[in-house]
């Protein structure tokens, strides 16, 4: 078992995640934000239980309002904040 904090820039996103519990094991969790970026992004995990984990970031240019979301599961719903 694996639980772990999300942080973008600072501010959690995702607090206490547990990706097993949530999707299964084998199961893409999906965490999604949009941010203004005038430089570096910095992604943190923050351990609770054991080591975190990750298998895969993308970052995507766009033209977004600048604000934070968060969603998982893949479906646009999830444990994010």
């Amino acid at each position: 078992m694996r639980i772990f904090d999300v942080l973008v820039d600072g501010v959690v996103l995702a607090d206490d995640l547990d990706i097993a519990a949530e999707v299964g094991i084998d199961t893409p969790y999906i965490l999604e934000v949009e941010q203004e970026v005038t430089g570096a992004v910095v992604i943190e995990l923050r351990a609770v239980v054991e080591n975190p984990t990750i298998s895969g970031i993308e970052v995507i240019e766009g033209g977004g309002s600048g604000k934070r979301k968060g969603s998982g599961k893949g479906s646009g719903k999830g444990k994010g904040k």
